[in-house]
């Protein structure tokens, strides 16, 4: 068997850009851990090859532990001999095909959650592995690392422009934050915002946690990082609502999945009615 040493993966979007953070932990982030997981065995010392401009979202690409170069910056690139691949997206809207579970599959869950794990015991990442939330409340803030305005003319736009709380929030946060851990007086609850957090903290978060509350949005795709039979309650506007990019994705990892609307993107939450809505589901 002769060794591939470089793979050039062209990258695409199937329903975004992979300048936005959900098409490219979907369209780029996923795939590329599960064509490493596929050749790391075969090829050992492979080095995948990227060529497209994934903006922001780099550094998280970079965070991995996988040999990943880009093409700009190898001026040898002629003279190597490089297989070139389009690497396989993910980020299909699941109302738009019945076959959505064909891209998202259980099989795939297992998989990216066994690789992150992995990469965190055999790299001695700084994690704490008892640390165990009942209730993680993500905040969105604003990171303008991830919103620029460079993209050019395109539907895209509009939504690069903003980021975190410039697109949605809770006006009430503080209040809604006090609500919850009142709810859960003995239990473990925090408040965080992922804007900042590397990749590999976001997962152990996501992971280790029995309920995640969090309004909808691109931080959202990394439900894949939950264990099966946990919670989320997803904070959705009317206007998002009909989306429904996660709950398929939590039906697939096993995971409770509920809806809680409100009127508008930037609401003030009736803290008393979201205390009811809680205790009303089904646990």
């Amino acid at each position: 068997m002769t060794e591939i040493k470089y793979i050039y993966y062209k990258l695409s979007s199937l329903n975004g850009s992979i300048k936005h953070y959900f098409h490219f932990f979907y369209g780029v982030f996923i795939p590329i851990i599960l064509q490493y997981i596929e050749n790391s065995k075969k090829y050992p010392n492979l080095t995948f090859i990227i060529g497209d401009d994934v903006g922001p979202m780099l550094r998280i690409l970079l965070e991995l532990p996988i040999d990943i170069k880009l093409k700009q910056f190898l001026p040898n690139y002629n003279e190597l001999d490089i297989e070139e691949k389009y690497l396989q997206p993910l980020d299909k809207h699941p109302n738009i095909s019945k076959k959505w579970d064909k891209f998202i599959t259980y099989d795939i869950y297992k998989k990216v959650n066994k690789f992150m794990k992995t990469c965190i015991d055999n790299n001695d990442l700084i994690l704490d592995k008892s640390d165990k939330y009942d209730v993680v409340i993500i905040e969105r803030r604003i990171n303008k690392a991830i919103s620029t305005t460079e993209f050019g003319e395109n539907k895209y736009t509009d939504i690069m422009k903003t980021s975190g709380s410039e697109r949605r929030s809770i006006i009430n946060h503080d209040e809604f934050v006090e609500k919850i851990k009142s709810m859960y007086p003995n239990k473990k609850v925090i408040n965080v915002s992922l804007e900042f957090m590397p990749i590999f903290e976001q997962y152990h978060l996501f992971h280790n946690t029995t309920m995640l509350i969090a309004q909808h949005g691109a931080s959202l795709g990394q439900i894949i990082f939950m264990k099966p039979n946990t919670y989320v309650i997803e904070i959705v506007s009317k206007l998002k609502q009909k989306e429904n990019w996660f709950m398929p994705i939590s039906n697939v990892c096993g995971i409770n999945h509920y809806q809680y609307i409100t009127d508008e993107e930037h609401t003030t939450i009736d803290v008393d009615d979201f205390k009811n809505f809680v205790v009303g589901l089904k646990k």
